[in-house]
């Protein structure tokens, strides 16, 4: 079946017309097409998006004054607004007012999902130009909406009926067929959950993303942005380039070592500061390991062996998000996220990795979430994940005169053979079988303080190791030997490859792995 043509193309090109609006983008991939057959274009005509997700975290924030009916009343809801404007009740519906087609955004977001796996299932040298409708097929009047949003927020809220406006029409209610049968989609939302919905987003974020003492600058581009919290005199900031933390500061003296130019995290003699470390934190020996009878060979890039997840880790890469949230009076959390392709730096399946820091009075909390996409090829992985973060308590040139003083005297010594592993006479240290460390009790690994300092330092983590690094070797920009340490902690080096603890280190499809 040949595609259809899109109506006036003659009148849409004509000049002085706005190449902004949502037809003449449509003209565009038209013509597109027909230069380059094999251009795959999927035309989604929307009709009325409302709602928000169930979670919560995401909904919709108009800049002014809302321009669509379900936020302008949830605005009037909270106060923002006075009342709602119903622009005419004379229509020939059955209590007046316009009829529309209200489409819950998630079922928008399957829509877009179910298109673009029509367009990934066309033959490879085959294009495709094609329109569907994402719509329910079933009109609703604006008063069915405000009485389904009133019993969402359980209450009357005030409106008047005001004139109509020039170009409304009593009734656009999409013709969803074609959708339904071709891309095997259907709308299963009703109005009543995207009130509920909302007024859930609503409750929670009042005046939309604005969140009290969160605020955020461009750092580099809009891909990766600097994310910043205070809590009374206590400020963590952010970046989406590794996940990585850029600062800590008390009553604004700075107590991390980070960079103000974004391309210094590029460096190859970046120590990774602040970043978040993974896939696999530390060193994989020989970058060799086996999964359910398969060996997989990794890049090596430090010496013979593969280490914090090869030359291009999670610290090298723009996370997404962050959502933020504020948990109570004295929380504020930011979660990024990482989607790392199947084969990415050599290992196996596509894993999803969630990234929390919760900035309170008492400090930073940092929790760590893996688990491997639904579309992932392979159903496991090794996984081990920590933070990277160098401290220096007074900002000074130099760590020499801090005092550290370690949770334990137990250390694993280095293999003979291969320094920057454990021996392996010491590895018949058993763990409990499991992948979630949160209900482990906290315990410190590390106290850092220094005379004369009104500070100190407490690094505490449920993980059963830590490596503490002095920084001997660092000599990046302006921060040279010893301009900071840093506590890792995590699972054992090359857990992996040892019967004993690679089951902390083994994430399969259907877990969770939390840190």
């Amino acid at each position: 079946m040949s595609p259809p043509g899109p109506p006036e193309l003659e009148k849409l090109e004509s000049p002085g017309r706005n190449w902004s609006r949502p037809e003449c983008n449509v003209v565009f991939w038209f013509n597109l097409y027909q230069l380059d057959k094999f251009w795959r274009t999927a035309i989604l005509r929307y009709f009325n998006p409302m709602g928000a997700h169930p979670s919560g975290l995401i909904g919709e924030d108009p800049l002014g004054i809302p321009n669509n009916l379900l936020p302008y009343l949830a605005q009037v809801a909270i106060g923002r607004r006075e009342k709602l404007s119903v622009f005419g009740n004379d229509y020939n519906s059955h209590d007046g007012t316009p009829i529309r087609d209200y489409i819950h955004v998630v079922d928008l977001a399957r829509g877009h999902i179910a298109a673009l796996d029509y367009l990934k299932k066309i033959d490879s040298n085959s294009g495709l130009y094609r329109e569907w409708n994402l719509g329910t097929g079933k009109g609703s009047t604006v008063f069915d909406v405000y009485n389904a949003f009133c019993k969402a927020v359980g209450r009357e809220l005030p409106y008047e009926v005001a004139p109509r406006r020039d170009g409304d029409v009593l009734d656009l209610t999409a013709n969803p067929t074609r959708a339904n049968t071709e891309l095997n989609w259907k709308a299963k939302l009703t109005i009543e959950d995207a009130c509920k919905d909302l007024w859930n987003w609503t409750t929670a974020n009042p005046f939309g993303f604005k969140i009290d003492n969160y605020t955020w600058s461009k750092f580099a581009d809009y891909e990766n942005r600097l994310h910043t919290i205070t809590i009374n005199d206590f400020e963590v900031s952010v970046i989406n380039y590794g996940a990585a933390i850029q600062n800590i500061s008390i009553n604004g003296q700075r107590l991390v070592n980070g960079f103000t130019n974004p391309e210094d995290y590029k460096l190859s003699n970046n120590p990774l500061f602040g970043a978040t470390v993974g896939r696999y934190a530390n060193r994989i020996s020989k970058g060799e390991f086996s999964l359910d009878g398969k060996a997989f060979k990794l890049p090596t890039n430090d010496g013979i062996n593969t280490s914090h997840g090869g030359e291009n880790g999670f610290n090298k890469k723009n996370w997404l998000g962050p959502v933020a949230q504020r948990i109570d009076d004295k929380k504020v959390s930011l979660e990024f996220l990482l989607v790392d392709e199947d084969g990415s730096n050599g290992f196996p399946a596509e894993v999803e990795t969630i990234v929390k820091y919760v900035v309170g009075e008492s400090g930073l909390e940092i929790e760590f979430e893996a688990t491997i996409s639904e579309s992932s090829q392979h159903d496991a992985t090794p996984i081990n994940l920590t933070n990277h973060t160098y401290f220096n308590l007074d900002n000074s040139s130099s760590i020499n005169g801090t005092q550290l003083k370690l949770s334990t005297s137990e250390y694993l010594a280095a293999d003979n053979s291969n320094p920057q592993l454990p021996s392996v006479a010491l590895l018949s240290i058993k763990l409990a079988s499991t992948l979630d460390s949160r209900d482990k009790p906290y315990k410190t690994l590390v106290k850092a303080s220094k005379p004369d300092l009104p500070i100190t330092l407490e690094v505490s983590s449920t993980e059963p190791a830590f490596q503490l690094y002095t920084g001997d070797f660092t000599n990046v920009k302006d921060f040279k030997s010893r301009s900071g340490f840093c506590v890792e902690a995590a699972r054992f080096t090359n857990a992996i490859n040892h019967k004993n603890w690679a089951s902390q280190v083994t994430l399969h499809r259907g877990e969770n792995l939390w840190f």
